[in-house]
């Protein structure tokens, strides 16, 4: 039986963080203190859980948890579990076979994206493991492998979305009607007493940025969709679909795509990242000003900024944005401003940009819309 110790944030004594267990937890659902919590991992082998207040226990009998996606549960730097220790693999030697395995055994949708990633501030590792999958595997480590020097680039990857889960008919592939796919059929979803944070796990799941707008739209002809349990939260959706129903009313969602703030308070308050190509990156403190922030909550659609201040990023993953936004304030996306090249690697006070809109307030109400 293998045990892990995954610490909550203090003030998430009733709802352990999700992504325990190296993010491979599909739905975990707890309690109060010192009580026993469940939940299913992607192989649906039920897992006893002990909560305290710094951390939760896991016990779990399966062999899983042997690679892991840095970043995103479907996307970031790939590392594998090799006696002991979490290794990054050589972007040189891991292919489109290779990236097919993985996302496979994460349960996420196929390969849309490898890059290299540059090994960053963790220590390179002088040797790394050279897969030889043929694609059919159903897990990295029963392919054909050998020892090989690494090259100091670690490999990069993007699977499709969840594979199970999509927005459609939006303005972009992060806006529109929530579909999922279950039981191998693609459909409408609909459910009651959902809120944001239900549309921010949408969007985590989709590599979307923050949530901006959820609402419950009827339509003319009724469709037959799915239907939500009314205690859905989001962070397991397959867990959460009761039945299927002829309905005329489905759930839609938009989330921003290439801003979000993240670890605030609420949506319209966090640590500002923006995304490039298939990675999340921090913003320097010293490169971001009122005008820039004035940008980032219109897009949102959060109201003014009220708070603007550096945060040190201390353990974030992501990397430093290469570039230093000139907005005048008036654009309606933060990449639709003008911007500079930055020669430095890190930011140079050390602090990344936290920053807190003033709110949706009633734009936060979920809304039933007739047509």
């Amino acid at each position: 039986m293998n045990r892990k110790t995954v610490f909550a944030e203090p003030s998430l004594e009733e709802t352990l963080v999700k992504r325990v267990s190296f993010k491979k937890v599909h739905f975990i659902q707890t309690q109060n203190l010192n009580v026993k919590c469940w939940f299913n991992d992607r192989n649906r082998n039920v897992v006893s859980v002990m909560a305290v207040q710094r951390g939760c226990q896991i016990f779990s009998s399966g062999s899983t948890d042997s690679i892991r996606l840095v970043n995103h549960l479907c996307s970031g730097r790939l590392e594998v579990m090799l006696n002991g220790s979490w290794s990054s693999v050589n972007e040189d030697d891991f292919d489109q076979q290779d990236a097919e395995v993985v996302c496979r055994e994460l349960g996420c949708g196929p390969p849309s994206g490898l890059q290299g990633a540059l090994y960053g501030g963790t220590e390179a590792p002088e040797w790394s493991r050279e897969f030889l999958c043929e694609g059919h595997e159903s897990a990295l480590l029963k392919c054909r492998s050998s020892v090989q020097k690494y090259s100091g680039k670690a490999a990069g990857l993007t699977c499709s979305d969840s594979g199970n889960i999509r927005l459609v008919d939006g303005d972009h592939r992060c806006a529109g009607k929530l579909n999922s796919k279950y039981k191998g059929e693609w459909r409408s979803v609909d459910g009651y007493n959902i809120n944001m944070k239900f549309a921010e796990s949408v969007c985590e799941l989709m590599d979307c940025g923050s949530p901006i707008t959820l609402r419950r739209r009827r339509q003319d002809s009724g469709e037959t969709v799915w239907r939500l349990y009314s205690s859905c939260d989001g962070s397991n959706l397959m867990e959460c679909w009761k039945y299927p129903m002829t309905g005329r009313v489905f759930i839609e969602i938009t989330c921003s795509e290439f801003i979000r703030l993240v670890n605030g308070d609420n949506q319209c308050s966090g640590r500002l990242e923006v995304k490039s190509n298939t990675s999340w990156s921090i913003v320097c403190e010293d490169d971001f000003d009122q005008q820039d922030a004035e940008v980032v909550c219109r897009e949102l659609d959060c109201g003014p900024p009220s708070g603007l201040k550096g945060a040190l990023y201390g353990e974030t993953e992501a990397p430093e944005w290469s570039r230093e936004f000139l907005c005048e304030g008036h654009e309606s996306a933060l990449l639709d401003c003008k911007s500079s090249s930055s020669s430095q690697k890190f930011c140079s006070s050390g602090k990344a940009v936290e920053l807190t809109c003033s709110g949706r307030g009633e734009a936060l109400v979920l809304v039933l819309l007739t047509e």
